[in-house]
């Protein structure tokens, strides 16, 4: 489903960048944080793009806080060491993230739609 939605619909170059690592990320049934170093690929498109969107603020925290160590909360596990809560935490800002890219590019096919066909009923 990412895939055709990122063929179909998805223009920007880190969008699309940013839906792949989420994806390659969170299918998994395990991913250590070093996975994470993926999404500096993504981010410096995103901080390079001339495009402005209203979600930018929200893409920047979503990106601070993929990145930040979450290694200080220790979740008792059958194992000596523990879980870190980033384990927790960061498949769900990914998840997050990529359902925020998805709904900005399907409200922007939704919004153009309407315009669209105003323009057509003007020229008739």
């Amino acid at each position: 489903m990412v895939s055709l939605y990122i063929l179909t619909k998805e223009k920007l170059f880190w969008k699309k960048l940013a839906l792949l690592v989420f994806v390659m990320n969170v299918i998994p049934p395990t991913s250590g944080d070093y996975r994470l170093l993926n999404l500096f690929i993504p981010l410096a498109f995103f901080i390079n793009e001339p495009k402005s969107s209203k979600f930018d603020l929200a893409y920047l925290i979503l990106f601070g806080l993929l990145l930040i160590p979450k290694n200080y909360f220790i979740i008792p596990a059958m194992t000596d060491i523990g879980l870190s809560i980033g384990v927790i935490i960061n498949p769900l800002l990914m998840l997050i993230f990529g359902f925020l890219i998805i709904k900005e590019g399907l409200s922007k096919t939704t919004r153009d739609i309407p315009k669209q066909s105003l323009d057509r009923s003007v020229r008739e």
